[in-house]
């Protein structure tokens, strides 16, 4: 990437690169269909292309059908450090599980892979951030896997819910690391044949990086290749799409989804307006 290259640049760049990340997907998809049809699993062929249409309706940075969030699906044991609806608060202290009071809460729903998620993350995530600790607002992230036949994807997302609830003091840096050291880059830098996902690997390195012990990234790997949070990943996809949200990024100011183009400045306008 040129040294010199401005946002505005890089926003397109992984505009171009989404498309083509969206027709790997959907070639995916086809083939999977295929097979589980050929043996014979035609129901969780019927659910993949249920979750695809859903999901992935809508990439637009302005959403046309506004939600909000309401009775929670999400009916598994949560640890303390996850709310009720699948996501990740953030207050003062720059800790998983923390809040303010009296103050906006700005909620992102979320995909490593979503490339408008790094236009909104190259744009706002380290002025959020201060906000968070300045205590002007509480900052909510929600993991959400919009391509779950990508590792990347589905695992990245169980991966955030490790770490918010095993190493809550560090979910934050590796959230933000995550976005700045790889998919930023990722859909900026899109080569001929498309956006490549990078292998899984790349989350625990990047979880080494932010602190976290080789022991800790141990039994990281082995719970998420052990199936933790599958259960909440699924109910968390049922909880977004009962929210009425249909992409992402979703972006919510105190629960109520924020139903504008949200670049160039205008959600800390609306999150000013909100107090």
């Amino acid at each position: 990437m040129a040294k010199n290259e401005t946002k505005a640049q890089r926003r397109e760049r992984a505009r171009e690169a989404a498309a083509k990340l969206r027709e790997e997907e959907k070639k995916r998809t086809q083939r999977n269909r295929l097979i589980a049809i050929i043996v014979g699993i035609v129901v969780v062929a019927l659910v993949g292309a249920a979750i695809w249409y859903i999901v992935s309706g809508n990439k637009k940075s302005a959403i046309s059908d506004a939600g909000e969030q309401s009775s929670t699906e999400i009916t598994t044991k949560l640890p303390q450090e996850i709310n009720e609806f699948g996501g990740i608060s953030i207050g003062k202290e720059l800790a998983a599980g923390t809040s303010n009071s009296g103050v906006p809460r700005v909620s992102i729903y979320f995909d490593y892979l979503c490339s408008h998620c790094t236009v909104l993350d190259d744009e706002y995530a380290e002025t959020l951030r201060q906000m968070a600790q300045d205590g002007k607002i509480t900052l909510e992230y929600y993991p959400t896997s919009i391509y779950p036949n990508i590792p990347f994807s589905a695992d990245g997302q169980r991966i955030e819910f490790w770490i918010a609830e095993h190493a809550p003091d560090k979910y934050l840096d590796f959230h933000n690391k995550v976005f700045a050291d790889i998919t930023i880059p990722l859909f900026a830098q899109p080569t001929e044949g498309g956006v490549q996902p990078p292998d899984v690997s790349a989350l625990y390195d990047e979880a080494k990086l932010v602190g976290l012990s080789d022991e800790q990234v141990a039994q990281m790997k082995q719970d998420i290749d052990g199936g933790a949070y599958k259960e909440l990943s699924e109910q968390a996809l049922k909880q977004f799409t009962k929210n009425g949200f249909t992409g992402t990024p979703t972006i919510l100011i105190n629960g109520k989804q924020y139903n504008e183009n949200w670049a160039n400045g205008a959600l800390l306008k609306a999150i000013e307006n909100a107090k």
